[in-house]
């Protein structure tokens, strides 16, 4: 189990959420969707949304499909990073269509300006 000391805190094993309290965010705030997702029929199927994160300001929700993003199908993790990775560095709001209870939503990241 990995051990972690941050500014004389200890932290055991994952937990995310103690993390996330002592590890300061980059400038400008986060840059990612802050959201485990994972392959599923039609899209990517998102796990635990991170409050805080751009996919919680957008609204996205846990049992969310993410079908498209600015249009572009994708289908497996590393096709949604390298469709958000350039745009939310350079700042530049992303669309993703979501399939939720039935019904197609649009969901706008939009990154913290600098």
């Amino acid at each position: 189990m990995p051990v972690i000391t941050i500014d004389g805190n200890v932290v055991v094993g994952f937990d995310q959420s103690r993390l996330e309290r002592l590890i300061p965010m980059p400038a400008g705030g986060p840059r990612r969707l802050g959201a485990s997702v994972r392959q599923a029929d039609g899209g990517l199927l998102v796990g635990n949304v991170h409050a805080g994160s751009l996919g919680a300001r957008a609204g996205l929700l846990a049992g969310d499909v993410i079908r498209t993003v600015d249009g572009i199908k994708v289908g497996t993790p590393d096709q949604l990073q390298d469709r958000l990775t350039r745009p939310l560095q350079q700042g530049v709001p992303v669309q993703l269509e979501v399939q939720r209870a039935g019904n197609r939503v649009s969901v706008r990241l939009t990154p913290p300006s600098d």
